[in-house]
């Protein structure tokens, strides 16, 4: 996948790696998750992962679990 967009992640990608990228964004700390095909599958948040948190998910989880 080619990633022209700094809001655009795999579904993939880590927790870790999604924090680091939102950080980079600050005001716009937005993610659109696509899956392998480029398909729009979801979005992330920082309210999102602390929600996961709490529930219990780690930094090294995959977002599709967020």
């Amino acid at each position: 996948m080619k990633n022209d967009n700094k809001h655009i992640a795999p579904l993939q990608t880590t927790v870790r790696k999604a924090m680091e990228i939102l950080d980079g964004l600050a005001a716009d700390a937005i993610l659109f998750l696509v899956n392998t095909d480029d398909q729009l599958v979801g979005s992330l948040t920082d309210g999102d992962l602390r929600r996961g948190f709490i529930r219990g998910l780690g930094l090294d989880d995959p977002l599709k679990e967020f």
